[in-house]
């Protein structure tokens, strides 16, 4: 077994520690970012009397990021229509 040096020990833990924080800040921005879509799927149904599919078309053509989410509710909230909706987030 070859020796590791106290050097090397801390080196691999920091990385470690570094690794699995910046792991768990992507999953819970991804986890975010998901949960997010199905509250603005369910506004854009409710809001614009649209099917399921056409819903999830217009989230698709969104590329949603956590920035996004909230000028975009903001943005359905306020439009009259669809068409004025999508027109407003291009």
């Amino acid at each position: 077994m070859r020796y590791i040096t106290s050097f090397e020990r801390i080196g691999h833990e920091r990385g470690l520690k570094e690794g699995v924080k910046k792991g768990l800040e992507k999953g819970v921005k991804k986890g975010v970012e998901k949960g997010a879509g199905k509250v603005l799927k369910h506004l854009l149904i409710s809001r614009f009397k649209i099917e399921d599919a056409q819903a999830n078309d217009v989230l698709k053509s969104l590329k949603l990021t956590s920035k996004k989410i909230e000028k975009i509710s903001e943005k359905i909230l306020e439009a009259k229509t669809l068409e004025e909706f999508t027109n407003s987030v291009k």
